[in-house]
């Protein structure tokens, strides 16, 4: 069973295993879904393998009202990652330190990091400052606070890369060793499965009338936001009564505006936060997955929604063509007017749609957890003998 080490017995010692894993989440990690549920399942299939796992998962101090709001919320995020987080992790004994995620990387400096494995989901900030892909956003201080983060990479004993694209650019923008490197896809809740008897009811009790467009992932700049509404806009002007359902934050305030000015807020709803079941129904009830994003390092909603038999219509940016593949069709993020005639072609062709969820299903059945835990065990495996 796995045991969850909290902040005031951090430095409790105790007889463990072999090999006693203590996975290091990311800091307020009950705000970031993919990197708890990241966590909490790779924990679970390690256990099944018979490793200890002890989970480390630092809670913020503000009030959950004051999360993401102002300079306050800021400060206690930097506060709780760069000093908090550090004192806890020094106090942490274990065979194996995994890091979840990326951002949380600082870590190996506070362990010792011969032990340390790191997954890697996506350097979005960095290859943003290296020109990988064209954006409006600039955030200076975050990119720097981001690189400061994922610097000491170069430290730890080994490397998880989440996509091939990710491997690439932690080669390519830190210069990382591709021998201390391996790309171990994570696997997928056995929640997301097709489910067709299921869509009538779930349409009905959603009120569903018309073609629904699904978007799932928060609202920051990489994820287009905006090229969603655009594209909804030109579908609704050629005479497609469609709506779009958005699962995450709400939409930020130029967003919204951008809704109001394309007379889209009648048929634009907010489903906010989401379960998992919540979301495995809006998977079965929707009609397409539309995920024009700038770039990604993996690329969650595309993979749950194929496993869901739910097409997939999406770009062709970072590692989507490797997860989506051919089961998905894709464009360019900045042209929307062939990712519209791709969402057209999906909603106007039963057999295009039929043919692209059979293909979602089998490219889904892939990713499974007791394969990325059976890879990570070999990958702890080989630090240890190194160590």
């Amino acid at each position: 069973m796995a045991r969850t080490r909290l902040e005031t017995d951090a430095g409790a010692s105790g007889a463990h295993g072999p090999c006693h894993v203590v996975l290091f989440h990311a800091y307020r990690d009950s705000e970031n879904t993919s990197m708890r549920l990241y966590a909490r399942h790779l924990g679970g299939a390690l256990e099944q393998r018979g490793l200890a796992v002890e989970h480390v998962s630092p809670e913020s101090l503000l009030p959950d009202r004051l999360h993401g709001v102002g300079l306050l919320s800021r400060l206690e995020s930097l506060w709780g990652r760069f000093v908090r987080y550090p004192r806890i992790a020094r106090r942490a004994s274990g065979s194996i330190f995994h890091i979840v995620e990326q951002s949380q990387a600082h870590l190996v400096n506070w362990v010792d990091p011969r032990r340390v494995v790191v997954t890697c989901h996506d350097l979005i900030l960095l290859a943003l400052a290296a020109g990988k892909f064209r954006s409006a956003y600039r955030d200076p201080i975050a990119t720097s606070i981001f690189r400061r983060s994922v610097r000491p990479l170069r430290r730890a004993a080994f490397v998880v890369a989440v996509s091939e694209q990710t491997q690439r650019d932690l080669v390519e923008l830190l210069e990382l060793d591709a021998d201390r490197i391996d790309v171990i896809p994570p696997g997928l809740d056995a929640t997301f499965r097709p489910r067709p008897e299921e869509r009538e009811e779930a349409r009905r009790r959603l009120g569903l009338d018309r073609p629904v467009l699904l978007h799932v992932g928060h609202t920051g700049f990489y994820k287009n936001i905006e090229g969603c509404l655009r594209i909804l806009a030109r579908l609704r002007h050629q005479g497609t009564d469609a709506c779009l359902i958005r699962v995450g934050e709400p939409l930020r305030p130029a967003q919204r505006a951008l809704m109001e000015r394309l007379r889209l807020r009648p048929f634009v709803r907010e489903a906010g936060r989401a379960t998992i079941e919540e979301l495995a129904q809006l998977y079965i009830a929707a009609d397409l997955l539309l995920f024009p994003s700038l770039y990604e390092g993996f690329g969650w909603p595309p993979l749950e929604a194929m496993a869901s038999g739910l097409p997939v219509v999406c770009s062709n940016a970072g590692s989507l063509p490797e997860v989506a593949g051919e089961a998905a069709l894709m464009a360019a993020a900045e042209d929307e007017e062939e990712l519209t005639r791709c969402v057209a072609e999906v909603l106007a062709q039963p057999a295009v749609a039929a043919d692209m969820r059979a293909r979602g299903v089998r490219a889904a059945a892939r990713y499974s957890w007791d394969v990325t835990a059976a890879r990570l065990a070999g990958v702890y495996e080989r630090v240890l003998e190194r160590a």
